[in-house]
């Protein structure tokens, strides 16, 4: 017969036994329902998903009315664009190889009339960074856009000397693709730039008036990539200064020295202490430019001189009446 130490682990041991499996069944269970649940809700969202692609789209209206009117305004933002672009986008003159050579030495010669006539001193030899056509004939494709880029040239330097420049240092011009025979980038670039690279000398006016003009002209779509300055003055004005008395005459703005003893007030001049110390200097400026086109505005080809195509209604340079940029447009719903 058992003892009563072997029954009580026995029963310890059963009554242990009987737990752990009822906790187990219990966690089972509960395991149980919650795949069923999550299984459940699976499957309910899954036929919603197959009920959403199978059924027909209607577009909300309010979001139809929002989306018609960003398409409408990316429209009217693309036109406006091409507008202000077509300002600049002045038409090519169709021009044949012996007639350039001729061109390029009557802008020569009116030029250097120009620049006579204010007393600037131009380059000897000069010839708008074109000398190779002083001899010889430029490739019959790239003559049009040559023609462009020498009224643009011709046009830049006119501007230069009309703010006060002194002197014409030097123009170079980087040969375009067509003089090379290579293809022509306006037919597969949106921007086509055409680098000219300058030197002159100029007053510190000159060069603010050079920087606004050139970078807000309405004729051509310059861009200022490089930029050098330097002054002629390579040390500064000295701290001691002789200080002498000087007096400025009111109507006349002459400024004169004092003589001693004298009274300005008695002979109407007025006592004029502000010295002059920076700003007098000459400024040699050179420049890399680049005069840009851009043919998805661009006339589809040259045009002959005198023939008004390419022009807008109102006169002015453009993509021709009735053309559209070649750009795809969105469409509306």
């Amino acid at each position: 017969m058992k003892s009563a130490k072997e029954q009580a682990f026995w029963m310890s041991y059963g009554f242990s036994i009987v737990l752990l499996v009822g906790g187990a069944g219990y966690f089972l269970f509960q395991s149980l329902g919650g795949y069923s649940s999550s299984a459940a809700a699976f499957e309910t969202q899954k036929s919603q998903k197959r009920k959403l692609e199978s059924a027909p789209v209607y577009p909300n209206s309010a979001n139809l009315e929002k989306e018609t009117a960003l398409i409408s305004e990316f429209e009217a933002s693309v036109e406006a664009l091409h507008d202000q672009l077509q300002t600049y986008q002045r038409p090519l003159e169709v021009i044949s190889d012996q007639q350039f050579p001729q061109e390029l030495k009557a802008m020569i010669e009116s030029f250097g009339k120009f620049a006579f006539q204010k007393r600037v001193v131009v380059p000897a030899g000069f010839y708008f960074g074109m000398g190779d056509y002083a001899t010889t004939l430029p490739k019959p494709a790239a003559t049009a856009i040559l023609k462009y880029q020498l009224d643009s040239i011709d046009y830049l330097l006119r501007t230069i000397i009309a703010q006060g420049a002194d002197e014409i240092i030097s123009v170079e011009r980087e040969p375009i693709a067509l003089e090379k025979g290579e293809e022509d980038p306006e037919k597969t670039q949106r921007v086509v730039k055409y680098p000219v690279k300058l030197s002159f000398v100029t007053g510190h006016d000159g060069f603010r008036d050079f920087l606004n003009l050139v970078s807000n002209d309405k004729k051509y779509f310059y861009i200022i990539r490089v930029l050098r300055v330097d002054n002629e003055a390579k040390i500064g004005p000295s701290k001691n200064l002789e200080q002498k008395r000087l007096a400025k005459d009111p109507t006349t703005g002459e400024v004169m020295e004092v003589v001693e003893g004298q009274d300005p007030g008695a002979t109407g001049l007025q006592e004029y202490d502000a010295r002059i110390m920076f700003g007098n200097e000459k400024l040699r400026i050179s420049a890399v430019i680049d005069l840009c086109r851009f043919p998805e505005v661009a006339d589809p080809a040259p045009t002959p001189p005198g023939s008004g195509a390419g022009k807008s209604p109102g006169g002015g340079p453009g993509r021709p009446s009735g053309a559209r940029p070649t750009a795809p447009r969105p469409q509306k719903p």
